[in-house]
């Protein structure tokens, strides 16, 4: 798996995905890429994006929520930027 991320592959898994993100800046387009030159910013950082499908099954519930039936608002970060959010139409189920 680290030699597909190191290549830039998406793993793709089950329940979602894997991917690094490169990031930094750079003084000419031949310089190698460095992450331990701290003046630059550069890094590497390890994504995991939940499958739309499996996105409303993973949840964490707080212990002292009492049983019962709630409304749900989903709410997603999907670029670490702009908070998406949608209210699920059925209610949930907490037991």
């Amino acid at each position: 798996m680290s030699r597909e991320l190191a290549r830039g592959s998406v793993i793709k898994l089950p329940f979602g995905s894997l991917y690094l993100s490169a990031s930094g800046t750079f003084d000419h387009a031949g310089e190698p890429f460095d992450p331990s030159t701290k003046e630059t910013g550069r890094k590497l950082t390890l994504h995991f994006r939940v499958n739309k499908a499996e996105e409303t099954r993973i949840a964490q519930v707080p212990p002292e929520l009492a049983a019962g039936q709630y409304s749900l608002i989903v709410r997603t970060s999907p670029n670490e930027k702009d908070i998406k959010e949608a209210m699920l139409s059925d209610p949930v189920s907490v037991a």
